[in-house]
């Protein structure tokens, strides 16, 4: 099992997991000219906070490693 690395998240001790990738598909617009759609893609960590045992994703400027 790989070993977890401690991080703080808004000012509290978790255990960082992973990094995920999101992506959302954003459809054309349906105005006439408007922006043909695309991809919107981010990267988030998944971290488990240590006073409850939650699980969330955070942005990867909310992490810092101890």
């Amino acid at each position: 099992m790989q070993e977890l690395r401690k991080c703080i998240v808004k000012e509290k001790e978790a255990y960082f997991h992973k990094w995920s990738e999101i992506a959302q598909v954003i459809p054309p617009s349906v105005a006439m000219g408007g922006h043909g759609g695309g991809v919107i893609q981010r990267t988030l960590g998944i971290i488990e906070f240590l006073d409850n045992g939650s699980v969330h994703e955070c942005y990867p400027n909310e992490i810092r490693f101890i």
